[in-house]
Formats: structure tokens, C-alpha cells, sequence
């Protein structure tokens, strides 16, 4: 039996807008249609919905005056406007009155799927298997994101590829106060300077070639709620001040813009770099690496929590047998052995892949050691050791390289390395009295 799918209502007079939204998203919600806005409050009324998107002038009752009624009912339905006409005052005003985003018509449908799976995305996306938290390093990071997400700050996400970085920003947004407000995601990495400087900050009317409107960028979008930096690492160094200008002040000006436009967007940022080291080699403003750094969370690999891995699988092994439709498979001891061995460079990411490979093709519905396709790796090292080094040598090259490999986190390092952090302390006074290392190391 498959989960139940979120529930979808969208009213507007336009057909072309409803037949849009329908093909957009029915095939993972279900969506309600509503041609004015008293059709729109009669199936509110009878119905219980997710996610609401109301066109702001309808005929009958607008978008604005839905919304108060939504809010009058005690409902607590995210609810989106759109409108070709509303100026920013406007759209201002209805974001205080509730609504979770405003939308520029035309509307894409990529922003469409997009809108829904952010305020939508933890009814299906499964985030309690990224969340599994057996051991003690995963438990270390929920418990700092359960201190952290009811405040302001800004929070740093760094770890490998694959670790769940998005998902665990997520889990910030839907701790904290602002989880009825948008999360909005921008990946960094995908778009030139020009291009993410106008999908951030938005741009004026004729500020470039193919500007024939004045657009709000996804700092304004998340007004009130969340906005994820994905691979923040990559963000161009020339845009690099205005963002920081953004984070300091909380105000942004477009591009072509004049004005200056306060904003209310809690920042996540997530990389898989160790932004220390970018400062250092000059390619991160470290003005910038310490506006980010206010709340530091270092997402462990895989290969560094093996109390995961077994309920993970067990937990990723459901979730694939609901999606396809399939009997749950059994995962032998054998098969179990084989993935601990494995190093995991892909992380949790190449695990699914893994599991839902096996779970397709296995046969009689269990899955062993033969039906699990693992890349080949080169086994992990940590530096080059001579022949004839000495032992205390390959010691401090062991303590140093794998304190670096978690970014200086000595409880981490120590954890991983089976020491006390007392020794490593210890260790690291000595290595700086001998002139082994620096003062800051």
C-alpha cells in the first residue's frame, strides 16, 4: 500500500493556469480544482488540504480575502498567492497576513513543482531515513540542530557529498519557528555569476537583455522562512561581498536596483569543502566564512558512523519496496557484511542506489552479498608513510591527517581515532612545543 499523497487545491479563473497546475502535479499529489474563488471556499470548507495556491484576483471572493477567511478558520494551510499585477507593498502586506510565498505570474511549471516540494517535501520525501540516528556522532548533530533551529542563526552544513546536508537543512527549517514559511533552495554550484546574482537579489526591468519585468530573487521568496545556499564553496568571489552584504544587514538591493529591500530569510548554507581551507588559499572571503561560520555542523561520512548503517539499510530497503511497489527483501548476513566493509565514498546517497539495484533484481526476495554491485575503492589512507618512518612519526601523521579530514573537530577526531580528547590535546601541546606545528593548529 502506498503512502497517502499530500493534497493540492488550486483556484484560479484562468482554465490554461488550472489544466497547468494539473499536469504539474498530479502525478504525486492529488489536486483539487477551483474555477472562482467561491468554488475555492465551499471545498475548504468541506475539505481538509496541504497546500493551497490562490490566484489574487478571482472572481467571487480574490485571493487576499481567501486567505483571511483560511486564517479565521484556524487552519493552518500553507497557503500561496500569485498575481501578474501585485505590486511589492502588496505582496508585502499578504506575506505578513500569512501567506507562505507570492508567485510572479506567468508561472513555470518548474517553480510550480518546486514551490510544492518545499513546503510540501517532508510529506514525501522520506527524511526519517536520512535522519537515522543510532550513533553517537549522528545523535551529536541532531542534538545541535535541536539547540540551534528555534533561533536566527546562521548554520554551516560541511560534509562530503551525499551525507544528507539538504535533508538535515530541512530538519532546521521544520524545527524552528518559521516551518509554516517557504524553504527555498538554491544550488550555487549550477548557475553563473551574472545568473545567481539575478536568482538571488532579483533584478529590475531592463537591468539586462531578457529582463522585461521586475523579478524578486529567492532572498524575498523566503521571507519568513528558510533559504538553503547549496554549495556555498562555489559561490563566484565578485558576488561574494553582496552576499555578505545581504547576511549583514539583512537587506538586498536587485540587480539594476537602486533601492534597498529588507529581507527576513534565515540563511542554511551547506558545503562539501572545508571553508577554512578556501580562506586560507584565498578562493572564500573570510569576512564572508565568518558571517557563515556563526553555527558550524560537520555531517559525519558514512564510514565514520557504522551504528547507522544497518538501520539505514533496513529503513532505505522499506522505503523502496513502498515506492516500487514491491514485497520488503531480506538482507542475508552476508550481504550485511559485504556493506560494512565497503568505504562508502558516495555516502548515504550511494547506498540507496546500492539497495534499490538489489532489491529490483534480487531473486525469491532476498538480497546477498552477490547481488550487492559496489564500485571498487582504493582503500583509504591517510598520507604516505615511508618505509623506516618512525612510529612516532606515522602517530602525529595519523593524529594531524585525520584532525584536518573533520575540520579541525578534535572530539571527532578523537572518537574516530579511539583516544580520549584529553589525549589528543596532549598530543597536539607536544607536536606544538617541539615546532611541529603551529600555534593555530
Amino acid at each position: 500500500m502506498r503512502t497517502q499523497r499530500g493534497r493540492v487545491l488550486v483556484a484560479d479563473d484562468e482554465r490554461t493556469m488550472l489544466d497547468l497546475f494539473r499536469e504539474t502535479l498530479a502525478d504525486e499529489w492529488d489536486v483539487s480544482l477551483a474555477r472562482d474563488g467561491e468554488e475555492a471556499s465551499s471545498l475548504l470548507e468541506r475539505e481538509d488540504f496541504d497546500l493551497v495556491f490562490l490566484d489574487l484576483r478571482m472572481p467571487g471572493a480574490d485571493g487576499a480575502e481567501l486567505l483571511r477567511r483560511i486564517r479565521e478558520s484556524g487552519k493552518r494551510v500553507p497557503t500561496v498567492l500569485m498575481s501578474a499585477h501585485a505590486g511589492e507593498g502588496r505582496r508585502e502586506e499578504l506575506l505578513r497576513g500569512g501567506a507562505v510565498c507570492f508567485l510572479e505570474k506567468p508561472v513555470l511549471p518548474e517553480l510550480i513543482e518546486e514551490t510544492t516540494r518545499d513546503v510540501l517535501g517532508a510529506t514525501n520525501a522520506p527524511a526519517e531515513v536520512h535522519l537515522v540516528a543510532r550513533d553517537p556522532l549522528t545523535q551529536d548533530v541532531l542534538e545541535v540542530i535541536d539547540r540551534v533551529a528555534p533561533t536566527r542563526a546562521t548554520v554551516l552544513l560541511q560534509g562530503e557529498t551525499g551525507t544528507g546536508k539538504e535533508l538535515l537543512s530541512r530538519e532546521i527549517h521544520r524545527r524552528s519557528g518559521r516551518k509554516n514559511r517557504p524553504f527555498v533552495r538554491v544550488n550555487c554550484a549550477s548557475l553563473a555569476q551574472g545568473l545567481l546574482e539575478s536568482e538571488l537579489f532579483g533584478h529590475e526591468r531592463g537591468s539586462f537583455t531578457g529582463a522585461v519585468r521586475t523579478t524578486r530573487g529567492l532572498f524575498q521568496e523566503a521571507h519568513g522562512g528558510t533559504l538553503l545556499l547549496d554549495e556555498i564553496s562555489e559561490i563566484p568571489p565578485g558576488l561574494q561581498a553582496k552576499l555578505l552584504r545581504a547576511l549583514q544587514e539583512r537587506e538586498i538591493r536587485r540587480v539594476g536596483g537602486c533601492a534597498a529591500i529588507s529581507v527576513d530569510a534565515r540563511v542554511v548554507a551547506t558545503t562539501n569543502r572545508v571553508l577554512a581551507t578556501e580562506v586560507r588559499e584565498g578562493r572564500f572571503r573570510s569576512d564572508l566564512f565568518h558571517r557563515l561560520n556563526v553555527v558550524r555542523i560537520d555531517v559525519p561520512p558514512l564510514r565514520s558512523r557504522s551504528g547507522d548503517l544497518e538501520p539505514l539499510v533496513h529503513a532505505i530497503l522499506d522505503r523502496k519496496a513502498e515506492e516500487h511497489e514491491l514485497p520488503r527483501s531480506r538482507l542475508t548476513p552476508a550481504g550485511l557484511d559485504r556493506l560494512r566493509r565497503h568505504s562508502w565514498p558516495g555516502n548515504v546517497r550511494e547506498l540507496e542506489n546500492v539497495l534499490e539495484r538489489a532489491l529490483l533484481l534480487c531473486k525469491r526476495g532476498v538480497i546477498d552479498a552477490g547481488d550487492l554491485v559496489l564500485e571498487a575503492t582504493p582503500t583509504a589512507t591517510v598520507g604516505s608513510v615511508p618505509v623506516g618512518a618512525t612510529l612516532r612519526n606515522v602517530e602525529r601523521t595519523l593524529i594531524l591527517e585525520t584532525l584536518r579530514s573533520v575540520g579541525g573537530n578534535r572530539t571527532r577526531a578523537s572518537r574516530i581515532l579511539e583516544i580520549s580528547v584529553r589525549t589528543m590535546r596532549n598530543k597536539l601541546r607536544e607536536y606544538r612545543e617541539a615546532g611541529l606545528i603551529s600555534e593555530k593548529e
